[in-house]
């Protein structure tokens, strides 16, 4: 037999074993009519097939009164996990819940039983793994572990979730319409996630998203999902999944097994919300024979939503929005469906905002509508203001006079903001190219000719300087944005108006914190909240945000107590009247901060997960304060030791900045030199390395030459070279982080104690042991004086004074300072962290060479327990 006919035969056995057992025999013979002779082969592989009696071939009832009857016996133990009982059965595998005795941690199995087993079902095994293993994301169920059991039975081990189905959850739950759509957006941004990653994952279904107590979904379940790549033609990607998927929410092209894309995945979405909105299916297949369900879905279309009893109580507006929503996304022709979930996405947004719908036609009327409802307040009082003047007209003339005049000149402002709009957006010279070709820089350099025409109207003028400055220091144009911070402050200032000039000073501080100048942006800030607090009837909200701005600046300079007494007076009030605000969000992001710089991790996770929780609700998943948040935990996470688990967070958030923002941002370029250091502590120095020159080289060309974020990424790349014997280049570096630091910070921070120690250690590395020796000592004095005598960084710098002193063989000093220094480390770290080992080490040759070898063996003893426990938790791990 020849490798073709071989490749048929599979082919054809494959194929036949998806179709029902009674049509396998003419199927098999139409297809190898021109090969008769393989068709005994096929048969032959059928009949041994059917013999294997699988467990994941049979019904579900009949599964589940096996296991009821013990005559299918349960496993135990899979790899290092304890089985503790059955969740269910996919379509190729049996899911148990596994606890890991020695972590406590409770995860799902999902295992193919049997070791002999049809290559398609375990190819489709391994290709869920595969999957899984591309898709971190907190709303898609994670891949922890894969392996076999000992008769060879492939298993994967997932992130366990204790939750309800959606439509339980709907069901049981009753949220509300807000609530409802803030839960199938974060659906969505899961699934466009995977649609990242080229994954489709072609069973979208209320079975297959839990949500968990606090309303946070999960998307699960991608036994039949495919990476687009392997979509070739539509035999190859609809026969093995056909019996798999769930009519109901599956798309008619699946169903008529035509080619299947990310667009299939936007059907399903759309029969996903049309459940959430009416707590039903779209169609009711309920007693219809397959063929049948089949023509229903593909030849009707369901009834609108709106029509459901859940939704009478909205406007005909929003009622006939939610319609064109699940409309467009359940689409029976593809191309005329949301283009993407990203697309789905927007337009849920549009409609939780109360905007106009890409989906609907682009009338006035519709646009009117939803301006009115978006503005009622403001129409109500201005309708009233207009009934009131028609009802005193004869009695005010003089003041409707004077009114007029306003108007009209409030009208002409208007219409300036309009043509200053216009023009911004506007594409130009039609040589050039259309409109939407341009960029956000080029879009900005015209805003700022445009506001420089605005000469005869001043005030407008500073309000735009204003505005476009705020914009450029947002997109890290530290430069561009101070000369337009500083004409409006400028301006401001002359007309003696304060509260403007309050809120200049303001965002010129926050400029100017961002730069790590942190005494002029105390001094701007202090002023502004004179200034408004000076107010006769202060703004509560304003004064907050000046608060919060002028506790991050308190922090950048470590005057921690002061910027959390500021922040913490921000938060209160913005929690009171701005809960749900982006303002919140940053001042919890600042107190966060603080909490994690002056040593309380506790504190600081616990206000950075309130952050992190408001910014998914504002703004979804993938958004920078969103990245902010995961870089936070993720940091609190390296304190800890615990260097693997803040990696994937650290990931995800460069991914945010690098999509949002860009390559060439200063954001990125500190995500990227975070996740650099985290590789360093892993030992993953190769990879570590190119991440951090790529983020030197954009900070470099983005920031002032004495930021602290350059010194942060020097040091990293500094100890790299330390352990690559670039003991020159290494020094080089710690000497102009010393620089930076005490330009920035003055001579008696901390930070500068810091830049101090990995300099001496430098030293020490090249063999300076008595410049190292002088240096450490220093450095012990100036954190005493600076974090207190019993701060980590304090312990730590005594390990270092006691190496120092070791390597000039002054045994006794170096005795009483290694001791000191692992009282302290061991009393804030994990025992395994790196300070602790060397300090072991260390204690290990002092004992010995002063003659105490009971000491020395203590010393000894503990660190091969920790050894060994280490390589035990390596080994089941593995399986």
């Amino acid at each position: 037999m020849d490798r073709e006919s071989w490749a048929r035969i599979q082919r054809i056995f494959h194929l036949a074993l998806e179709r029902p057992a009674e049509a396998r025999a003419a199927f098999v013979e139409a297809e190898c009519a021109a090969h008769p002779d393989e068709a005994a082969r096929v048969f032959a592989l059928l009949a041994e097939d059917a013999k294997q009696d699988l467990l994941i071939d049979r019904e579900l009832a009949q599964v589940a009164g096996a296991v009821l009857d013990g005559s299918v016996p349960l496993l135990t133990h899979v790899g290092p996990y304890r089985v503790l009982r059955v969740l269910g059965q996919g379509g190729m595998g049996v899911v148990y819940l596994g606890e890991r005795e020695d972590l406590g941690v409770r995860a799902a199995i999902k295992v193919l039983r049997d070791a002999a087993l049809s290559p398609a079902r375990r190819e489709r095994f391994r290709a869920e793994q595969r999957l899984l293993a591309q898709l971190v994301h907190p709303r898609i169920g994670r891949l922890y572990d894969a392996s076999v059991l000992p008769d060879g039975t492939p298993y994967f081990v997932m992130e366990y979730v204790e939750g309800r189905a959606l439509d339980v959850y709907c069901r049981e739950e009753a949220p509300s319409l807000a609530e409802r759509l803030r839960l199938f957006r974060e659906i969505c941004d899961a699934v466009r996630f995977a649609h990242g990653r080229a994954v489709i994952h072609r069973d979208l279904k209320p079975s297959n998203v839990l949500v968990d107590a606090s309303g946070a979904p999960m998307l699960l379940d991608f036994g039949i999902a495919k990476h687009l790549d392997s979509l070739q033609g539509a035999e190859a990607v609809t026969r093995t999944g056909l019996q798999l998927m769930t009519p109901a929410y599956a798309a008619p092209e699946q169903l008529q097994g035509d080619a299947v894309g990310v667009f299939t995945d936007v059907y399903a979405l759309g029969a996903l919300l049309y459940q959430m909105l009416t707590g039903r299916a779209p169609f009711d297949l309920d007693r219809l024979t397959p063929a049948q369900a089949e023509r229903r879905i593909v030849e009707t279309t369901p009834s609108p939503p709106s029509g459901d009893a859940a939704l009478s109580t909205l406007d005909r507006t929003s009622a006939a929005d939610l319609d064109v929503l699940c409309a467009t996304a359940m689409h029976h022709d593809p191309e005329r469906r949301y283009s993407s979930v990203e697309a789905l996405i927007r337009d849920v947004d549009h409609f939780r905002a109360g905007e106009a719908l890409e989906a609907r036609p682009d009338t006035v009327g519709y646009r009117l509508r939803k301006f009115a409802r978006r503005r009622a307040r403001e129409l109500a009082v201005a309708g009233a203001v207009v009934l009131g003047l028609a009802g005193t007209v004869s009695y005010y003339t003089l003041r409707l006079a004077q009114a007029r005049d306003r108007a009209v000149a409030e009208a002409e402002r208007t219409r300036r903001i309009q043509t200053f709009t216009q023009n911004l957006f506007a594409g130009g010279d039609d040589a050039v190219g259309p409109s939407d070709t341009l960029r956000v820089l080029t879009l900005l350099a015209r805003g700022v000719q445009e506001a420089r025409l605005l000469a005869d109207d001043p005030a407008q003028q500073a309000e735009m300087y204003l505005t476009l400055g705020t914009i450029h220091a947002q997109l890290g144009r530290y430069a561009e944005a101070d000369t337009l911070l500083q004409a409006a402050l400028s301006w401001w200032r002359e007309r003696a108006d304060a509260e403007s000039t309050a809120e200049a000073l303001t965002v010129l501080g926050d400029l100017r914190t961002l730069e790590g100048a942190y005494d002029e942006a105390d001094t701007l800030l202090a002023e502004a909240l004179r200034l408004r607090q000076a107010q006769g009837v202060p703004d509560p909200v304003r004064v907050a945000l000046t608060r919060a701005a002028l506790g991050r600046a308190l922090e950048g300079r470590g005057e921690y107590d002061a910027a959390i007494a500021h922040l913490d007076d921000a938060v209160a009030t913005l929690e009171r009247l701005a809960p749900s605000s982006p303002d919140l969000s940053d001042a919890l992001g600042a107190l966060a901060n603080t909490h994690f710089y002056a040593g309380d991790l506790d504190a600081s996770d616990s206000v950075n997960l309130r952050a992190l929780a408001l910014d998914r609700r504002l703004h979804g998943e993938r958004h920078p304060t969103v990245a902010d948040g995961l870089i936070n935990l993720a940091v609190a996470e390296f304190q800890r030791g615990r260097y693997a688990e803040g990696e994937p967070l650290l990931r995800d958030a460069v991914g945010i900045f690098e999509s949002y923002h860009g390559p060439e941002h200063p954001q990125t370029a500190s995500a990227l030199r975070m996740l650099g250091q985290n590789l360093i502590y892993q030992g993953r120095l190769g990879e570590a390395e190119p991440l951090l020159r790529r983020a030197l080289a954009v900070g470099e060309r983005a920031l002032p030459a004495n930021h602290p974020r350059l010194a942060n990424t020097l040091g990293d790349l500094a100890y790299i070279d330390l352990q690559n014997g670039r003991y020159d280049e290494a020094v080089a570096s710690y000497r102009r982080i010393v620089d930076i630091y005490r330009a920035t910070n003055g001579e008696r921070h901390y930070f500068v104690a810091i830049g101090l120690s990995n300099l001496a250690n430098a030293l020490m590395e090249g063999g300076r042991h008595a410049e190292a020796a002088e240096m450490f000592s220093d450095v012990v004095q100036r954190m005493t004086e600076t974090r207190g005598a019993d701060h980590l960084d304090t312990g730590i710098a005594r390990i270092k004074l006691g190496h120092a002193l070791l390597g000039l063989a002054r045994v006794d000093s170096a005795e009483v300072e290694l001791r000191a220094g692992y009282d302290l480390v061991s009393a804030a770290s994990a025992p395994t962290v790196s300070w602790l080992r060397a300090a072991r080490r260390d204690l290990v040759d002092v004992y010995t060479a002063l003659g105490r070898p009971d000491e020395a063996e203590r010393f000894r003893a503990e660190q091969a327990q920790l050894d060994a426990a280490a390589a035990n938790a390596a080994n089941g791990s593995g399986g």
